[in-house]
C-alpha cells in the first residue's frame, strides 16, 4: 500500500498585507518547511508533490535542498483555482493507491493525524480531518438576523489532511466543472461517503498575519511535548 501527498501551497496569500504566508518565519523556518516536515516524518507517506505557482518553482527547489527533504518527489506549478492545483498534482501520483490533499498554509498537522488519514482512506475511501466546534453557531440571513441555532454536536471544523483511494480522487477530478472549497465537497457532490475522523483543533491554517503568532506558539508547544 503506497500513500502520497499533494501539498497544495499555490495561494496568493491576499490577506496576509502583503507578506507570502508559505515563507513567512515560524521559530526560524518557513511555514512550509514545517508542513512538508509533517509528512517527511509520517512513516506511511512515500513520497510528496509540492504545487506552487510557477514563477516561485526555484524558490521552493532551493529550499527543498537547504532542508535536506527526501521525500519531495516533484514541483509541478498550480492552476487558476485550488481544484485545478490538485488536478495538476494528482498526475504525479499515479502509482500511490491512497493520495492525500493538505494546505502548504497548515504547518501544525501531527504525524498521527497524517497516519490515521491513510487508514480511515483505506476502510471508507475518503476520509477528512475535523475537530469538535466548541462556539454555538447561528445561520444568519440577508438581513442580519438570526434564522437557525445550529446543533453544534453534529458540526465539525474541517482541516486537511483530506485522504482518499486514488481511484476515487481521479474520478471526482474528471468533473472540474463543480465549484468546491475542497476535495471532499467534490466525492460529497458525485454520491461518495467522507468519513471525518477525529483530528486535533490546533491544526489551523494560516489565513491572516495573526494566525503566524498562534502557529508558532502551538509549533514550540508541541516541539516541547514531542522532545
Amino acid at each position: 500500500m503506497k500513500a502520497d501527498v499533494i501539498i497544495v501551497a499555490a495561494g496568493q496569500s491576499r490577506r496576509m498585507n502583503g507578506v507570502d504566508k508559505t515563507f513567512a518565519d515560524i521559530l526560524g523556518k518557513p511555514v512550509i518547511a514545517h508542513t512538508i516536515s509533517a509528512f517527511e516524518n509520517a512513516p506511511s507517506i512515500d513520497s510528496i508533490v509540492l504545487v506552487v505557482q510557477g514563477d516561485k518553482a526555484d524558490q521552493f527547489s532551493k529550499l527543498i535542498l537547504q532542508m535536506g527533504f527526501k521525500k519531495v518527489k516533484k514541483i509541478c506549478s498550480g492552476g487558476t483555482s485550488r481544484q485545478q492545483s490538485v488536478h495538476n498534482g494528482l498526475e504525479f501520483t499515479n502509482d500511490a493507491d491512497v493520495v492525500l490533499i493538505h494546505d502548504g498554509a497548515r504547518p501544525c498537522v501531527r504525524v498521527d493525524t497524517i497516519e490515521l488519514g491513510i487508514v480511515e482512506a483505506i476502510e471508507h475511501g475518503a476520509a477528512i480531518a475535523g475537530s469538535d466546534v466548541y462556539d454555538t453557531i447561528k445561520s444568519v440571513n440577508g438581513d442580519g438576523f438570526v434564522s437557525k441555532t445550529l446543533n453544534r454536536n453534529e458540526l465539525r471544523a474541517i482541516h486537511t489532511p483530506q485522504s482518499f483511494k486514488r481511484d476515487i480522487l481521479e474520478c471526482i477530478h474528471k468533473n472540474l466543472q463543480l465549484e468546491m472549497t475542497d476535495d471532499a465537497g467534490l466525492a460529497e457532490a458525485l454520491g461518495y461517503k467522507v468519513k471525518v475522523y477525529q483530528d486535533y483543533p490546533d491544526n489551523i491554517k494560516i489565513t491572516t498575519q495573526y494566525d503566524l503568532a498562534i502557529a508558532q506558539a502551538i509549533l514550540q508547544r508541541n516541539s516541547n511535548i514531542i522532545h
